[in-house]
């Protein structure tokens, strides 16, 4: 167990299940937060939420769907991969690579990097369709698809920068 986030993130869950806002009830009344109210601003949780409604809220719960949300973020990197080099064995490899990674499995924890990552390998996926079939288009959801990175966490606004001057610039 993550002792120092875990906890926190979970109750974010229980709080949007319970009076329908983001909010940490683990702070509330400690030091600094007296009578003060802390609302999380990305959305991520609220899906999350959900989730916890139709199986429960509980460590084991969460860590499945972040688990889950891994999963698909290792899938959509080795979709991305296998468009970039054209190469089916490239895909498989990166996306075991991926699933394999400890910085990815990070993310199988109760919190929101995980949400940020989908986002960064969704771009990337979008983006490498637009190279793959010539469509100006799909850059625009390329970007789209950086900037929903926000409602996980907001590290996406410098990411999303590194990104496009990483992919575009050259």
């Amino acid at each position: 167990i993550q002792y120092a986030d875990e906890g926190i993130h979970l109750s974010w869950l229980v709080s949007y299940n319970e009076i329908g806002e983001l909010t940490d009830w683990l702070y509330l009344g400690r030091e600094g937060f007296e009578n003060k109210s802390y609302a999380w601003i990305p959305r991520y949780y609220i899906p999350f939420a959900y989730w916890a409604r139709l199986v429960g809220i509980g460590m084991w719960q969460a860590r499945l769907y972040t688990f889950t949300l891994t999963i698909v973020t290792a899938g959509v990197t080795g979709w991305a991969a296998r468009n970039l080099y054209n190469s089916r064995a490239t895909g498989l490899f990166t996306a075991g690579a991926m699933f394999a990674s400890a910085t990815l499995m990070v993310g199988a924890r109760i919190r929101h990097d995980v949400g940020l990552a989908l986002a960064v390998a969704l771009s990337l996926a979008i983006y490498s369709e637009a190279l793959k079939r010539n469509r100006t288009a799909l850059h625009l959801f390329a970007g789209i698809a950086m900037g929903l990175g926000m409602l996980a966490h907001l590290h996406a606004s410098g990411i999303g920068v590194a990104m496009a001057i990483g992919l575009y610039l050259p």
